[in-house]
């Protein structure tokens, strides 16, 4: 009887839990021991669930803070791209934000720095204010992502997917069979793993709203590229063009001398396969007659 029971509860909460994806909203309880309050939890969820914000437009005043992931990209051409970057990267610690991503290209003539910074998304139009100072606007916009629904969305079903978790510790608790503890168990690491991925996406949004990506491209300017100096006179001793001639009278000998061997070595090679294929030939006629002299004789 016990059993049926328990199967019954992990069946019905499946079921409820079935009906909303990530994590169940409405995980009515149906074991007889269990207590009330938790139900009673549940539905609390829910209907707060019910009240967040479900359109973009979300006022100030409302308990639900709209959640907006603020991002940035800056062209600049500048004298000097890597002190430029060095300051920019000074700029963002004082800001207490990291570097995502530097790559410098080109070389000691002409050079481009890529930079990807976080900062905090409260300084976003400060900083990049900021940087339009450094040198010549290219290119400049802020944008901006709101993901309050679908962060709420969230926060709601992990909340109610906890909840979940307690009712299978309890069901567990209750267990009297291995059949029962696998099955229960079974049930729990599913719950564990929307609750896993729910947590490090509510970390990654967490992250993106509070700290803004800007990427900045710094290009040097045409009139501060440094151009080749002019070629000197570099007018060599007779020694130098004398040691000069005697490595390439070495090599060139050395080379021609190595090229006759080697050829003399193919060749000789060719001939011997063809002297062998011709003396392989001559003694299988010469057996060949002989057997068929044989052979008229007889």
């Amino acid at each position: 009887m016990k059993k049926f029971v328990i199967s019954f509860v992990l069946l019905s909460i499946l079921l409820l839990t079935g009906c909303n994806g990530f994590g169940s909203e409405n995980t009515a309880q149906q074991d007889i021991g269990y207590e009330k309050g938790a139900a009673t939890q549940q539905e609390a969820a829910r209907d707060s669930f019910s009240e967040a914000p479900q359109d973009e437009h979300i006022d100030d005043k409302t308990p639900y803070p709209r959640k907006i992931i603020k991002n940035a990209e800056i062209s600049l051409e500048v004298k000097e791209p890597k002190d430029i970057s060095k300051t920019i990267q000074t700029r963002v610690q004082e800001l207490d934000g990291w570097v995502v991503e530097s790559n410098t290209r080109g070389d000691d003539i002409h050079v481009n720095v890529d930079l990807k910074v976080r900062i905090p998304a409260s300084d976003i139009v400060s900083f990049v204010d900021w940087l339009k100072e450094l040198g010549k606007v290219h290119y400049s916009r802020i944008y901006s992502d709101e993901i309050t629904l679908e962060y709420y969305n969230m926060q709601a079903r992990l909340e109610n997917a906890k909840k979940q978790k307690e009712q299978y510790l309890e069901i567990m608790k209750k267990a009297t069979t291995i059949e029962e503890v696998l099955q229960v168990q079974s049930y729990l690491d599913s719950v564990q793993d929307r609750i896993d991925s729910g947590t490090r996406q509510m970390e990654v949004w967490n992250l993106q709203v509070d700290h803004s990506m800007v990427s900045v491209s710094l290009s040097q300017s045409p009139k501060t590229v440094k151009l080749n100096e002019d070629p000197t006179w570099d007018i060599m001793s007779v020694q130098e063009i004398g040691k000069r001639f005697r490595n390439s009278f070495v090599r060139f000998f050395s080379g021609l001398f190595s090229f006759l061997i080697e050829l003399l070595v193919q060749v000789f090679t060719v001939y011997l396969w063809i002297a062998l294929i011709i003396w392989g030939l001559w003694v299988g006629l010469r057996k060949l007659f002989a057997i068929r002299r044989r052979r008229k004789s007889k």
